[in-house]
């Protein structure tokens, strides 16, 4: 078996897989090379980024080049069956679900905030350098976060004493990621989905609900509120049986109020655990509901559901579009975001649906795209004024073209980015 990784996280020893060459086609280092200290020395001063190195056979892998996936203790699978059997989880009665409504409706009427003063919209180029570190901070908080929530997880629904200080730690090292790195688009545009899909999925819509959050203005406790409250916003699945969102197929009826109740479930588990923010169990109620009014539990329209509702709910339904389910594999950046961009107005806030399409554009950062005279190409950056015109790099070419400074050349269509083209897309 073989890798991709960054040179600088390739260790001595290594033994190479495929031909090392550089900018101009020179061989540096033969398959079957057992790298040094030396061979790494050279191949830095040669500027190479990337190279295939012999896998360990078991060893945890990504098919996308950066990260060196044995770095963190493997993420503890939650095993969700057997916690809601274990807790007995149910679903709430009338009485217990008039007293959760309640007290929803009462929690979600913030004093009125402060004005913001949002960022002007940023446009991004991934360079290799910025890409490098993007990938590797990201997925290694991806994995990280994972690991250290499904403690948290378990305490919430055993409720048997929940390590609140857990969950800030997690939603500070993630805003801390998100305004120290302002290229973590590149990363979390790719993130892979690791063993425990909700899990991986909380914590690709928490940092998806940042990179809104921030384009918003949002101060640094108003990030961290957002980020506790998109970690915990999908809880309730806890009450879900596995059978059912693992089944690939359409689900029956009955299937389809079980997945529904999960966000009942979670504003309930949420408001009976003391220390956290208030906000976390209204957003686990109303991450559903849709601008308007559609969705569920309530028909709730407009501005009604709260700001940090709306935010996650966008930011949820990306990520599911985004990643794979047993019933589909996982929709292409172009088409999810297409679906976003019709229902803005609709489902979405139509202010929040700009910001995300600003941030990604139309054709998000590693889509296939064939231009009007013929050539193919990978995005690689995102115009905010130009969302549907990015930065894309051709197939065969060195610098990245500007759609945006390009009036004669257009996107004919969006195609699905073959790995070696997303290898030298972000390989310079």
């Amino acid at each position: 078996m073989e890798r991709c990784v960054f040179l600088e996280e390739v260790p001595e020893g290594s033994v190479v897989m495929r031909h090392v060459v550089s900018k101009d086609g020179s061989v540096l280092v033969d398959p079957g090379t057992v790298l040094t200290a030396a061979h790494i020395a050279r191949l830095k001063q040669w500027e190479v980024i990337t190279l295939y190195i012999q896998s360990d056979e078991g060893a945890a892998t990504t098919e996308e080049f950066g990260i060196e996936m044995g770095a963190l203790p493997p993420e503890e699978v939650v095993e969700w069956e057997t916690l809601a059997a274990e807790a007995g989880l149910l679903l709430p009665t009338e009485e217990e679900k008039g007293r959760i409504e309640e007290e929803i409706e009462r929690r979600a009427a913030a004093p009125p905030r402060a004005a913001r003063l949002a960022p002007p919209p940023e446009t991004f180029v991934y360079r290799p350098d910025d890409l490098r570190r993007a990938r590797a901070e990201v997925e290694r908080a991806h994995l990280e976060t994972s690991r250290r929530l499904s403690g948290v997880v378990r305490s919430v629904v055993r409720r048997d004493g929940v390590n609140v200080g857990e969950v800030t730690r997690i939603a500070e090292r993630l805003v801390e990621l998100a305004l120290r790195n302002r290229h973590m688009l590149a990363g979390v545009a790719m993130i892979r989905t690791y063993a425990d899909p909700v899990l991986s999925h909380a914590v690709k819509s928490s940092l998806f609900s940042l990179l809104l959050g921030h384009a918003l203005g949002m101060n640094r406790d108003e990030l961290l509120d957002l980020a506790e409250c998109a970690l915990l916003h999908d809880v309730g699945m806890s009450g879900v049986s596995p059978r059912t969102w693992r089944k690939a197929g359409p689900l029956t009826r009955p299937e389809r109020l079980e997945v529904e109740r999960h966000v009942l479930l979670g504003a309930d588990l949420l408001q009976r655990s003391e220390g956290f923010s208030p906000r976390a169990s209204v957003v686990a109620y109303q991450h559903h509901e849709r601008w308007d009014g559609s969705g569920y539990p309530k028909e709730r329209r407009g501005a009604t559901p709260h700001e940090n509702s709306r935010i996650v709910g966008l930011a949820d339904a990306w990520s599911a579009m985004t990643s794979p389910r047993p019933w589909r594999p996982a929709r292409s950046g172009y088409d999810a975001m297409r679906e976003i961009v019709a229902g803005a107005g609709a489902r979405f806030e139509p202010a929040l649906v700009q910001l995300l399409l600003q941030a990604l554009s139309l054709f998000p950062i590693g889509s296939g795209v064939r231009l009007s005279d013929g050539r193919r190409g990978v995005v690689v950056g995102s115009v905010a004024h130009a969302p549907y015109r990015p930065v894309v790099r051709i197939t065969g070419e060195e610098a990245p073209l500007d759609l945006s400074r390009e009036p004669h050349l257009g996107i004919a269509a969006a195609e699905v980015a073959t790995q070696e083209e997303l290898d030298a897309a972000f390989t310079f």
